[in-house]
């Protein structure tokens, strides 16, 4: 089930995002392509990614959510911290592309929990033992980043290099 089994659709992104929305919450999964360099290392333009409906409960440091924002769009986010606020669960996120937090998200608008996603028909499943030592580095880099915010980061080629490993496991 790689890349090449897609059907191609468009949609503007609030119709899209009322569609995974409604899908997501019939708990089926949703797979679409992804747009954009905020989440570049791990995430490239162009995977393809598998989001599945989750428990906001069940979700930790270091899960990318799948979350619709103040426009109604639908975007996919690294989550960095939690709290609860008012007996409500929040995530705190962040792009991996950018040097600051993004702000909060309250659990009421986190759609889902991206499970898997394809890069060059290659499978990266997020609980593979290479997903989570990277998702672990991502979190570093991004908690050194929160003190050095003038900063640009360096260094991301390594990331690249940790593909190599999905091929392994």
């Amino acid at each position: 089930m790689g890349k090449s089994s897609l059907t191609k659709f468009e949609f503007p992104p609030e119709v899209f995002a009322e569609i995974s929305k409604s899908l997501l919450a019939a708990g089926k999964s949703v797979r679409f392509k992804a747009v954009g360099d905020s989440m570049y290392p791990f995430i490239h333009n162009g995977d393809i990614v598998v989001i599945e409906p989750t428990l906001t409960a069940r979700l930790k440091i270091g899960d990318i959510i799948y979350y619709q924002d103040i426009n109604g769009h639908c975007l996919l986010h690294r989550v960095i911290r939690t709290r609860s606020l008012a007996g409500s669960l929040q995530f705190q996120i962040q792009a991996d592309n950018t040097l600051m937090p993004d702000g909060w998200v309250s659990s009421d608008r986190v759609l889902g929990r991206l499970a898997r996603f394809y890069r060059d028909d290659i499978l990266i499943n997020m609980d593979s033992l290479p997903a989570r030592i990277t998702n672990m580095l991502i979190l570093a880099q991004l908690g050194l980043n929160l003190h050095k915010y003038g900063k640009y980061r360096s260094g991301r080629s390594y990331f690249r290099r940790l593909l190599l490993l999905y091929k392994y496991f």
